[in-house]
C-alpha cells in the first residue's frame, strides 16, 4: 500500500467529517479512496467486495462534492493531486 493510501484511510483521530474518534474514516472517505486508488487501496474485510462496490460507487460523487479526496497534501509528502 502506498503512503498516500495509508494517509487517506488513517486521518487524524476526531477530525470532524473525515473520521471517527478512533481514527476510522467515514464511509464517504472510504468511497473516494477506493475509487481513486483502486487495487492499491486496502479493502474492508466485510461486506464482500461486490457488495462494497454496489454501496460505495454511488457515494463517490457526493463525497467529492463534500471535499473528500483519496490523498491530502498535509499527510502525504509525495502528494500529486489537485490543490
Amino acid at each position: 500500500m502506498s503512503v498516500s493510501a495509508t494517509c487517506a484511510l488513517a486521518p487524524e483521530p476526531g477530525r470532524p467529517g473525515v473520521g471517527s474518534a478512533p481514527g476510522v474514516p467515514d464511509l464517504l472517505q472510504i468511497a473516494v479512496a477506493y475509487a481513486d486508488l483502486g487495487e492499491s487501496c486496502a479493502r474492508l474485510v466485510r461486506p464482500p467486495l461486490p457488495i462494497q462496490k454496489i454501496v460505495l460507487t454511488p457515494l463517490v460523487p457526493l463525497a467529492r462534492r463534500l471535499g473528500r479526496r483519496a490523498a491530502y497534501r498535509a499527510y502525504s509528502p509525495d502528494y500529486h493531486g489537485a490543490a
